[in-house]
């Protein structure tokens, strides 16, 4: 595993954290400050969010810029990999592109990965169950880490990176 992979795994995993106390505030109503009320709804929509508000703050375009819109092995491509404009075209950005159908499906996706995680952790780890920011960190964290080494980078990589300027409105 290469040190790259790791800081952007503890990135992932922050950014989980923050995105499940928000999940967290907006159902607060809803969740009582005991861990075993945290419900599959909770842990779902916490995936969900994560996954669908990565589009929305252009965190999946990250990936594209890492993998300049052809392979996520920068290596293949040395003509400077951390530019991300296209090479044919530089006036044109290498951008991550889907359609709402796909978003929602891959955020579904994520949202029931997050409940699986979730419930394997907490009934396999008693001291878990104490602290809820740790076990987001942990579920973001090797998610992603699992998430590079199955290859679902890659396939993202060569199916939702493009060189153009249009919007998710323009695709559905």
């Amino acid at each position: 595993m290469n040190q790259k992979l790791v800081l952007e795994s503890i990135g992932v995993g922050i950014y989980t954290v923050c995105i499940g106390f928000a999940v967290r505030y907006a159902l607060s109503s809803q969740i009582k400050s005991n861990i075993f009320s945290y419900s599959y709804s909770y842990w779902f929509a916490t995936g969900f969010a994560k996954h669908f508000m990565g589009f929305v703050f252009k965190l999946h375009s990250y990936y594209c810029l890492k993998c300049n819109g052809h392979t996520c092995n920068s290596s293949k491509n040395p003509k400077n990999p951390k530019n991300p404009k296209n090479p044919k075209n530089p006036n044109m950005k290498i951008v991550s592109q889907t359609t709402l159908l796909n978003l929602t499906v891959e955020s579904c996706i994520e949202g029931l990965l997050f409940v699986l995680l979730s419930s394997i952790l907490v009934f396999g780890f008693y001291s878990l169950r104490e602290n809820v920011g740790l076990l987001l960190f942990i579920i973001g964290f090797s998610l992603h880490i699992a998430a590079e080494v199955v290859g679902v980078h890659a396939w993202f990589c060569k199916n939702r990176c493009s060189s153009s300027t249009r919007n998710m409105r323009e695709n559905t």
